[in-house]
């Protein structure tokens, strides 16, 4: 990385822990809110001018939820990704395929321009039911997008369980898993800004919201710690490519391609 220079491979805006669905194995644990977390349009706009404020570039921008069709402010918060249209390589945008898009929102996805890719997940005509709609307004507006089949042929072959937060792992041993996690290995972490706060993955996040890892960098920056300076703050992003492991390696069984994996998408109180 140049010195000069401070990078993020991939950074996801989650204005909204709000969701309509309750998966029970959601990786943003979205179902297990009470109740989620919603920020203020002004909260999240803040949130980023300070992130660009240490951050010079980004290569993939992302919004997700949560449910990003659920947040009021969507557009807004489109509008405003906007000014940073320069700093950003890529934008990308993942909803459930339930609910359809706003004009608003639509033509604010139509100003970011050609770097704009919308993944519409279809978890099957119960679910999805405005999945094909979605697909239709983005191919009207020409935005490129994917229908990603989560119910077939299903993406990743389904995903994992994570919510086991116990203590598994010895430092050795959550080192071992740290080299082998898709997440900061393949993914080169997947940044989640958050009320505030970067954290490197769900998983971080979710550990120092509970109390079982401290709210400490890495596992969680805090954009606006006074103790903290600005100097300390891109030291700490840019310690992020460096680490061997994060606190809450130690309770995680990690993104690994050799997990079992689990049908997407099913509801909790739902029969399999």
């Amino acid at each position: 990385m140049n010195e000069q220079e401070i990078f993020l491979e991939r950074l996801t805006v989650r204005p909204t822990l709000a969701c309509n669905f309750k998966c029970k194995l959601c990786n943003e644990f979205a179902p297990y809110y009470h109740p989620p977390k919603v920020s203020k349009l002004e909260e999240v706009t803040r949130d980023i001018d300070r992130v660009f404020s240490l951050v010079d570039r980004v290569s993939r921008m992302e919004i997700s939820g949560g449910e990003p069709l659920l947040y009021t402010g969507l557009a807004g918060l489109l509008e405003h990704l906007y000014k940073y249209n320069d700093r950003f390589e890529f934008f990308s945008m993942v909803t459930n395929g339930s609910l359809i898009f706003s004009d608003e929102a639509l033509a604010a996805l139509v100003d970011i321009g050609p770097k704009v890719r919308i993944i519409v997940d279809d978890y099957g005509h119960k679910l999805s039911i405005n999945a094909q709609r979605c697909a239709e307004q983005l191919k009207e507006k020409g935005i490129l997008y994917e229908l990603r089949d989560q119910f077939e042929n299903v993406h990743a072959d389904g995903w994992l369980d994570f919510r086991d937060m116990e203590l598994k792992h010895d430092e050795t041993e959550a080192k071992a898993i740290f080299a082998r996690c898709v997440c900061p290995q393949k993914l080169h972490w997947v940044v989640t800004l958050h009320d505030g706060k970067l954290y490197p993955c769900h998983f971080a996040r979710r550990c120092t919201e509970l109390d079982i890892v401290p709210m400490a960098a890495p596992d969680c920056i805090d954009l606006y710690d006074p103790t903290v300076t600005d100097k300390e703050l891109k030291e700490h992003i840019c310690s992020l490519y460096t680490v061997d492991m994060l606190a809450s390696c130690r309770y995680c069984s990690g993104f690994l391609e050799d997990r079992e994996r689990f049908m997407p998408a099913e509801q909790i109180g739902e029969t399999p």
